[in-house]
């Protein structure tokens, strides 16, 4: 709707063949024709102009050039708040303040903070599952004292402070297909029995039953094993009903015992036994161990206590599990078909389970986070160097954390897991806020590193402070709660704003003050130039479109010279 020159421009003439797209530092132009008068009154982006001789014909879309300047100075910015004039007369000018041509503080910052990281770093390597049960309770809670008065202020039975195990055979697994971990309370599985269990025959009996003297004298040299024994020492530690049983069978049956007799009578009498009542063996205890399903037997069980207390730490109670199993695994390696499939289940193997699930959770999600992260930071600044160094003050953001933790004499037990999986994503928020606010500069017409850094520094960081402040207070009110997992999370909280403030705006925006990059190095098109790929990309075109990649290449040199010299006339 404008004019060139002295020339109207006509909207109903067709266009002449004019193509102009983004490129990698100019505009390419298949054919133009340049008018020698000035252009006004026409945008720069998105230009459609149409003429006849003496006018110009286009189509230009911009993307990696920055936008002319208007002689808007974009870091003049006033102060509002007193955060607004902390990042503009204090944190902006000690910042950019040199000597001998280096950013000083910057420096300074750089190189602390790096140090810090670093034997975070270590120090987060050493991090590991707790030595001792967890505390869910002060010491001066009523819970807490009550729990300690019911172990130390009365008496117990010999064996009701030990970890209880069940070791059948006869059973192969759990099926749990249909099985929606979503409603765990919801078909939880069936058991699948051999096909193969037989406790008749004479070999599948002594396989029993040296299993069970194998469980009373296996040895135990970890620390939460009692007497260098996996299994309590105690008359009543193990329950093996097959002894009592052959007894039982052969003062009824006498001269026949169980090796001898008919398959029929053997099970006859064994259901006969399972429902009778006995000195040594208990009648819950048989019903426990002698697995009859519609009349037929399908597992026999083995009980016995181990050595290892309840609620012991879990990483000692896995060292004794796997003590345990190494017993399991040799009584399996020597039995007959249909008797080597023992394992050994017991309640508290589901809290060891739980705790190393959830370790093992926290180091995924933080495995999971930094390549997340990091594909959002290229997508938010378009800049590959920008995007690598907010990732490497990630990194050291989250070492920090989990560096305090461990000066705090923390393990990562399930409180300290779930936390710190909560307050991962603190970590990543105020670094991409800065990184995409330098990188925007550049579309401003602001290129060096310490203009770009101005100009994020007094446009973001007020911001960036007062997400912190307010998410910090958020942290406060958790120091007061009497469960210890939430004075933990606030902990973790609180630790992770002020180590992101303290990288986002002292390590993260110095590297980018000392080593940023300048123009738009680093962005999508120039790594594509560098990489070969826009050339690659071009060759491709020219084929599709028609004609040799080398006339197209000729022809695209040639219009950017035309408009260079068309973008240095006034408009």
């Amino acid at each position: 709707g404008g004019t060139v020159g002295s020339s109207p421009v006509n909207k109903s003439q067709s266009v002449s063949g004019v193509l102009v797209r983004a490129g990698s530092s100019a505009i390419e132009m298949k054919t133009y024709q340049h008018a020698s008068s000035a252009y006004n009154g026409v945008k720069k982006n998105n230009l459609v102009q149409t003429a006849q001789n003496n006018t110009v014909t286009a189509t230009v879309i911009e993307r990696d050039s920055p936008r002319k300047s208007s002689g808007v100075d974009h870091n003049e910015v006033k102060a509002v708040t007193c955060l607004d004039s902390f990042a503009i007369k204090a944190y902006t000018p000690t910042m950019l303040h040199t000597y001998k041509k280096w950013h000083i503080l910057a420096v300074v910052l750089a190189l602390g903070l790096l140090a810090y990281g670093i034997v975070s770093v270590i120090s987060a390597s050493q991090l590991g599952t707790p030595d001792e049960p967890p505390d869910w309770f002060p010491d001066d809670h009523m819970f807490k004292l009550a729990q300690e008065s019911m172990l130390n202020d009365y008496y117990m039975g010999n064996t009701g402070e030990y970890v209880k195990v069940g070791m059948p055979f006869g059973i192969t697994g759990i099926d749990r297909s249909g099985f929606n971990k979503f409603e765990p309370r919801e078909n939880r599985g069936r058991p699948v029995f051999s096909s193969a269990f037989d406790l008749y025959p004479q070999d599948a009996q002594e396989t029993f039953t040296d299993a069970c003297a194998k469980a009373r004298s296996y040895p135990c040299d970890k620390s939460a094993c009692a007497d260098g024994f996996l299994v309590l020492q105690s008359s009543d530690a193990v329950i093996c009903f097959l002894p009592d049983f052959q007894a039982w069978f052969y003062a009824r049956n006498a001269p026949s015992t169980t090796f001898n007799t008919s398959r029929d009578t053997f099970y006859t009498e064994l259901e006969t036994y399972r429902n009778s009542t006995t000195a040594n063996v208990t009648l819950a205890q048989k019903q426990a161990t002698i697995g009859f399903i519609d009349g037929t037997l399908k597992y026999a069980s083995i009980e016995f206590v181990l050595s290892l207390r309840r609620h012991t730490a879990t990483v000692k109670a896995a060292e004794v599990r796997k003590v345990m199993d190494s017993m399991i695994d040799e009584i399996n390696d020597g039995a007959p078909n249909g008797m080597n499939n023992a394992f050994g289940a017991a309640w508290e193997w589901v809290w060891v389970e739980l705790q190393e699930g959830m370790v093992q959770g926290f180091f995924d999600g933080i495995i999971i986070c930094f390549p997340v992260a990091f594909l959002i930071l290229l997508l938010v600044t378009q800049n590959f160097i920008v995007s690598i160094k907010a990732i490497i003050s990630i990194g050291f953001i989250v070492s920090c954390v989990l560096g305090m933790a461990k000066w705090l004499g923390w393990s990562l037990g399930i409180a300290e897991s779930i936390a710190g999986l909560i307050v991962i994503g603190f970590s990543v928020d105020y670094v991409i806020h800065l990184g995409h606010m330098y990188v925007e500069a550049f579309t401003l017409n602001i290129h060096t590193r310490a203009d770009r850094f101005k100009y994020a520094a007094v446009h973001m960081v007020p911001t960036v402070l007062a997400g912190a402040i307010t998410t910090f207070g958020a942290a406060v009110p958790l120091f007061f709660c009497q469960v210890t997992f939430f004075p933990k999370m606030g902990t973790l909280m609180a630790g992770t704003i002020s180590f992101s403030i303290c990288y986002s705006i002292g390590f993260f925006m110095s590297i980018l003050l000392l080593f940023g990059p300048v123009g738009r190095v680093g962005d999508f098109s120039w790594v594509a130039e560098k990489t070969g790929l826009k050339r690659c990309c071009d060759k491709c075109t020219a084929r599709c479109c028609g004609g040799s990649y080398e006339s197209a290449g000729q022809k695209s040199s040639t219009s950017i010279k035309n408009v260079e010299a068309f973008s240095s006339s006034p408009a």
